[in-house]
């Protein structure tokens, strides 16, 4: 049974410091520090250095000032205080914990923390260990390039029933580097400025049950790098300025049950580079500007059941790019304002287990075409069983057509 503290038993007046000092007095072995409800400003470039294996900080808000932060690292192979101290200090002695130690499991229950307009780091900073938040609210008012939950050193963060609000530019949570893992649940991201949560440089991440939604500047999600892991199941990624979900340099991401929709300049989801790969399972993608779905330059996207409809100006599936590829199985696209897919510059693309191409606006009382291939090296595959319904199959300038479809318009090649 953990021990339970007050922070109410500080003090008429306490703030982040007097938490931060009280923590550290506290005999080793797990416990609640309970902030009964209250407020605890910092004072002095706090640091509220968090390393003590089985904390659980609970019940209260913390408002971070100009220089204040909250670090969460794994506990030293001897001891471990939480303590109030220089932000300089506090960083020094970071790197070395993180260096030398490994473990730590650090909980938050039911904390907001904000900070003042002009912030300029993140509000939270995992450099290793293991951090649980459960029903938090992250709000950030802060400026500059600095995320608002930052994890990496091969940190562990699991985050359920939360909520972020990020006025910046910067991601609302980022997770970077070999090893550094995020799990997120049940959680809502609102009023973003920035993109909502970026995953980079080898690190995984698996987000469930999540509202991505509203980001002013930028996107939803970002998986970027070498050896970057994204699984996200269940998910709404909504009205965003650019993508939806971006996909770059050799990342990889499964989505599986996923609703995208209604970003305002950019497809819905971009996937990008050689190596970077798309694995969509019955996903609904709509009402994107520049396309439902856009594989570029040399990456592979892999679709099954899955429905890429209304796009405002572009195509529902557009495929660019030598070394590109693209298997689209049992998918529809429809109500496009641009052809249904789009194979184009030595891209590949096969529509296979009964895809249906249906009323795109280029299709029905627009141009006739359908689906189009061209360019020289684009190839087009259209499977048996596949419908074409509203236009035309359309290859030309070179590009390669094999078809197997009886419910398809005449084909036109140029």
């Amino acid at each position: 049974m953990e021990e339970v503290y007050h922070a109410s038993s500080l003090g008429p007046d306490p703030d982040l410091s007097d938490v931060a000092a009280s923590i550290g007095a506290i005999p080793a072995g797990p416990f609640i520090m309970d902030l009964d409800g209250r407020c605890y400003s910092g004072r002095a470039a706090t640091s509220l250095v968090l390393c003590r294996d089985g904390l659980e900080l609970r019940n209260g808000t913390i408002k971070l000032q100009n220089g204040d932060r909250i670090v969460v690292m794994p506990p030293p192979r001897a001891s471990c205080s939480s303590r109030s101290s220089s932000s300089s200090s506090s960083s020094s002695s970071a790197s070395r914990r993180s260096s030398s130690s490994s473990g730590g499991c650090v909980k938050l229950s039911n904390i907001t923390i904000t900070c003042e307009e002009g912030y300029s780091q993140p509000i939270l900073s995992c450099e290793g260990g293991r951090l649980f938040m459960q029903d938090c609210q992250v709000i950030s008012r802060a400026s500059g390039e600095a995320p608002t939950v930052m994890a990496s050193h091969s940190a562990w963060l699991h985050i359920s029933s939360c909520k972020f609000t990020n006025s910046g530019t910067a991601p609302a949570v980022k997770v970077h580097g070999k090893g550094t893992e995020l799990a997120l649940h049940d959680c809502a991201f609102s009023e973003c400025g920035g993109t909502c949560v970026e995953v980079s440089e080898g690190a995984s991440a698996h987000l469930g049950s999540c509202v991505l939604n509203g980001s002013a500047s930028s996107r939803g999600l970002h998986a970027t790098g070498p050896g970057t892991r994204v699984v996200v199941r269940g998910c709404k990624v909504l009205d965003h300025l650019q993508q939806g979900i971006l996909i770059t340099k050799g990342a990889r991401c499964e989505l599986l049950r996923c609703h995208v929709s209604g970003s305002k300049k950019q497809a819905g989801i971009l996937v990008k580079g050689h190596k970077s790969r798309l694995n969509m399972h019955d996903c609904f993608l709509h009402t994107c500007f520049a396309g439902c779905l856009v594989v570029d330059d040399g990456a592979t996207a892999e679709a099954e059941g899955s429905h890429m409809c209304n796009s405002v100006s572009g195509p529902g599936m557009l495929v660019r790019g030598a070394g590109s590829h693209t298997t689209a199985r049992g998918c529809e696209f429809g109500g496009n304002h641009g052809v249904g897919v789009e194979v184009v510059d030595g891209a590949d693309v096969e529509l296979v287990d009964d895809c249906v191409v249906v009323n795109n606006r280029k299709g029905n009382g627009g141009s006739g075409v359908a689906v189009l291939a061209t360019g020289p090296c684009s190839k087009l595959l259209i499977g048996e069983g596949t419908a074409v319904l509203d236009g035309d199959v359309l290859a030309k300038d070179g590009s390669v057509l094999v078809r197997h479809d009886v419910l398809a318009h005449t084909v036109l090649a140029a």
